[in-house]
């Protein structure tokens, strides 16, 4: 009898913790439409959140998160031939000195340079051999990683790819890591040896630098028939999130990498890196999706104001209409 009551009580205290699960998934369900409908009605009074489901409805139509994926797993595989690469290069240098200043510099790539730099330290006379195969390795993948993003902008603008060089593109795609490194390790330096003030001008210095940088990379990616002009948003957010991804990585990032790194091995270091890259490719892709956005709304307010042109057009138009009848 005892036995039956207890089976009892069991069931009820099941039954109990099961409908208040089912009471909090109908409640957020509820919420969440709610959410959604208040969304809904916003879409049709706000641009901004109306251009936030354009964007929305673009990224999933150009299937943005597999481009950004694939994208993702290039520069991985680019990072770690293009930091043998280095590591050949110019040694031990940035590794060996152990310093935390130097692998606050180095960021992630610093932290994927200490664990590349164990597995080759005992083949020091192999450094031509690893100079070699490092640069073939990152000219080869960079050439990958390069179409790849010249493929992710031509989906999100629904245009077709236009063929390139793999050369041209292996060539630059290298130098512009380099470039990218360089000025990380400058704008590391000036921080940590100026004052506060330069160092906040320098930041700034460096955002207008990548707005640059991006816009000159989006000319030269497919971007349908917009001008140059209409592809500064995307610029500017590329600018704008890289500034962020580096303070991130900086100061958050890297120590999640070393602990991966402790506790899990290379494999921690891929996870923590890969999850990295996968928000820059997707910052990548959303910088083409506003573009795209954006210029179509403009072209759209633009065939609505040349179908509708306002009073001052037709008084125009009626003017030149009077005065080549008076001159008849």
């Amino acid at each position: 009898m005892a036995a039956d009551d207890h089976e009892r009580e069991r069931q009820h205290r099941t039954s109990l913790l099961f409908d208040g699960v089912r009471s909090r998934v109908d409640d957020a369900r509820s919420r969440a439409a709610r959410a959604h409908e208040r969304l809904e009605a916003a879409r049709v009074r706000s641009r901004p959140v109306a251009l936030g489901f354009e964007m929305w409805d673009r990224d999933r139509a150009a299937f943005g998160p597999l481009l950004a994926a694939a994208l993702a797993f290039r520069l991985f595989l680019f990072i770690v031939p293009f930091t043998v690469f280095l590591l050949a290069a110019v040694g031990q240098v940035a590794v060996s000195e152990g310093s935390l200043a130097t692998s606050k510099a180095l960021g992630l790539r610093g932290t994927l340079a200490s664990a590349v730099n164990q597995s080759t330290s005992e083949t020091q006379t192999s450094r031509w051999l690893l100079l070699l195969a490092g640069l073939f390795g990152s000219l080869y993948v960079g050439a990958k990683a390069a179409k790849t993003i010249r493929t992710a902008h031509a989906a999100v603008w629904g245009i077709a790819r236009p063929r390139r060089s793999l050369a041209r593109d292996a060539f630059w795609f290298f130098l512009t890591n380099v470039a990218l490194l360089l000025a990380t390790l400058g704008v590391a330096w000036v921080r940590r040896h100026t004052e506060f003030g330069v160092g906040l001008l320098v930041t700034l210095a460096t955002v207008i630098v990548w707005l640059a940088a991006w816009l000159l990379v989006s000319a030269h990616m497919p971007h349908g028939d917009a001008p140059v002009w209409a592809l500064v948003p995307g610029a500017v957010l590329v600018a704008l999130g890289a500034e962020v991804l580096h303070l991130v990585t900086t100061y958050f990032l890297m120590y999640k990498a070393e602990h991966a790194q402790s506790v899990y091995g290379a494999i921690g270091v891929a996870l923590v890196t890969l999850s990295w890259l996968f928000i820059v490719a997707r910052l990548i892709v959303a910088s083409a999706v506003l573009n795209a956005v954006l210029w179509e709304a403009h072209v759209r307010r633009r065939g609505r104001a040349a179908h509708h042109p306002g009073p001052g057009a037709q008084n125009a138009s009626g003017i030149r209409a009077g005065a080549r009848s008076g001159s008849t």
